[in-house]
């Protein structure tokens, strides 16, 4: 079965190579039926299947009408021990073995579009359009009721319900013929029942009724009959057509010509109403103008006096500014100024205070330490009497053994003595004992106690008077702030 399928593959291509070479290259076979008056119904038989779109809508020779294509090839190529074939969308296709039907899945018996996969032995016979298929043709002298020939063209259009039901029973030749000889006979018929000005009203009249016949004829056929409409009508006999149409026509022309004498009546009237209305519009435009002018001029000057007097304004706001500013600087400065002064009072009470704190705080730490140091002076004064004390009692007690030792001593320190006045040339005063106990002496005890006892007082004293000041220098400071 491969062998057959690339056989067959070669064989197409040998033949479209002859059939380009020969001026055939649309895909189809040439066409023995001879072509009819208008459209003209043809199964017409095509290269390979895949030539089908390239066929169906178009008029081969520009005389058919395809309705049923017969493809020679049908097979695509081998499929392992099957092969399959590509069924073009739009076509009933209805494929065969050995001569008998296969059955395909839509519902009148055909094989849908896609590709199928199937026995070696199956063709393709047949592919049947889908599409609505126009049937256009003239039927010429008829008699109407006045025995006038009259020419009709007329246009059908149906398409194949069945396809299987159309192949078998009819075909588009058979189909062909039918169609003519009933719709010549049903032309025939109404052309017969219309007088001679009726004829032109027969172009795109109601054919229901016609339509609903043929549909009855033809569906056992698997053909479905869409539409019947009588494109034109027309006296075959020009004179009397004229006078036909002269006679028809003549309370139209009538018309028509009262209709053209308003007319021209109307246009006269209107461009009269034109010109009137062009120079009112003019006279308006006009006046318009010079009423803008008016109002420009008017508001040129308006203009200039707001200018002018929003300039003023401005001047005079502008001053105002400068003023308030100045004033408010000079504010500001006197603010200032009643500031720094306060400062300064503030800070020269705070140095006043802080001095008088100071001095205070210096004074009664110089009195706490005098008094610790004459405390300090009188305890060591008071040890020391002790211990000369305790010196004299055990010099007392060891004055017999002493006594050569301290008359050497004191013979010795007034020798010392002697030697240094000599030496410094100073007048020295000699107290003796008396003089010593009286006070006069630096070694004795009481005069010291008393002479420190004395100064501690007058200390105390200068201490008071530095605290009563600094208590009237914080006071003066207060007084001056409220006297500000």
């Amino acid at each position: 079965s491969r062998l057959r399928g690339f056989s067959q593959h070669f064989q197409h291509s040998e033949r479209g190579c002859v059939e380009a070479v020969m001026g055939n290259s649309a895909g189809f076979l040439p066409i023995a039926a001879a072509p009819k008056d208008g459209s003209t119904l043809a199964s017409i038989q095509i290269n390979d299947i895949r030539d089908a779109h390239g066929i169906i809508g178009e008029r081969p020779d520009t005389k058919f009408t395809p309705v049923v294509l017969e493809p020679q090839r049908s097979h695509g190529g081998p499929c392992g021990p099957c092969c399959w074939t590509s069924i073009p969308a739009g076509f009933g296709a209805i494929v065969r073995r050995f001569g008998a039907t296969v059955e395909g899945t839509e519902d009148d018996g055909t094989w849908s579009a896609g590709c199928h996969c199937f026995n070696p032995m199956n063709t393709v016979d047949f592919l049947v359009t889908k599409q609505l298929v126009i049937f256009d043709t003239p039927v010429k002298e008829c008699k109407n009721k006045d025995s006038i020939n009259i020419s009709l063209d007329v246009m059908l259009v149906f398409w194949i319900e069945q396809a299987e039901i159309f192949t078998n029973t009819l075909g588009p030749e058979r189909l062909d013929d039918m169609l003519r000889s009933s719709q010549d006979e049903v032309i025939r018929q109404l052309a017969h029942a219309t007088p001679t000005d009726a004829v032109n009203d027969m172009r795109g009249q109601d054919c229901t009724q016609i339509l609903e016949d043929l549909n009855e004829k033809f569906s056992k056929y698997g053909v479905k009959i869409k539409s019947f409409t009588i494109k034109s009508a027309k006296i075959a006999d020009e004179t009397i057509a004229q006078h036909a149409e002269d006679n028809t026509l003549y309370p139209k022309k009538t018309e028509m010509d009262i209709a053209q004498t308003t007319y021209d009546r109307q246009s006269l009237n209107n461009q009269e109403a034109q010109n009137k209305l062009a120079e009112e519009c003019e006279n308006a435009r006009r006046a318009a103008e010079q009423k803008a002018e008016l109002e420009e001029t008017k508001a040129k000057k308006d203009t200039e006096k707001t200018v002018t007097s929003t300039d003023q304004e401005v001047k005079k706001l502008i001053s105002d500014r400068e003023m308030a500013v100045k004033q408010v600087v000079s504010e500001n400065n006197l603010m200032i100024a009643k500031l720094k002064s306060q400062i300064v009072a503030e800070e020269r009470a705070m140095r006043s205070q802080t001095e008088a704190e100071v001095a205070k705080i210096l004074a009664e730490a110089d009195v706490y330490e005098k008094k610790k140091m004459t405390e300090a002076q009188v305890k060591a004064s008071q040890c020391q009497a002790n211990g000369k004390r305790a010196m004299g009692e055990a010099e007392g007690e060891a004055a017999s053994a002493f006594q050569a030792k301290r008359a050497f001593e004191a013979d010795q320190q007034r020798l010392q003595i002697l030697s240094e006045v000599v030496k410094r040339g100073m007048v020295c005063k000699i107290a003796g004992s008396q003089e010593n106990t009286v006070g006069l002496s630096a070694d004795n005890a009481a005069v010291t106690q008393v002479v420190s006892q004395g100064l501690e007082a007058l200390r105390a004293k200068l201490a008071d008077i530095t605290v009563t000041s600094l208590a009237k220098l914080e006071q003066h400071p207060k007084q001056v702030g409220m006297s500000h």
